[in-house]
């Protein structure tokens, strides 16, 4: 399991910046040399569009097309949705990138912040 979270400095709407996140995950994991990827978000709307691979002339849909040819090019490569209750340690360290100017990333065991939320200190 990999998880990444980073500041980002731009001024995108919510729903852009989800997409750029999950670019963000998907080119993570094709330059670490994955190849079955389930890239998870809580960000419904966004997984949809995704799925659907509809045609979208938007800035977003820039970015969808981008995310569709990157994940086609993995073997098992997918993108769904998993609620922020299932996705706890990337919702954790998202709050920890958001208080650190520094990205956080998360390769197998838990960071000790995250640790300890989970042992409830």
């Amino acid at each position: 399991m990999a998880t990444n979270a980073q500041r980002m400095v731009a001024r995108y709407s919510p729903q852009v910046a989800v997409v750029v996140a999950i670019l963000w995950g998907i080119e993570l994991a094709i330059d670490t040399g994955l190849v079955f990827v389930v890239i998870e978000s809580d960000a419904l709307g966004a997984v949809n569009l995704i799925k659907s691979r509809g045609q979208n002339a938007a800035d977003i849909g820039i970015v969808i097309d981008d995310i569709v040819s990157r994940i086609s090019s993995l073997v098992g490569g997918s993108v769904v949705y998993a609620s922020r209750k299932a996705n706890f340690v990337a919702y954790i360290l998202s709050r920890m990138a958001m208080t650190n100017c520094k990205g956080s990333f998360l390769d197998g065991g838990l960071p000790s912040k995250c640790g300890e939320v989970f042992i409830g200190g």
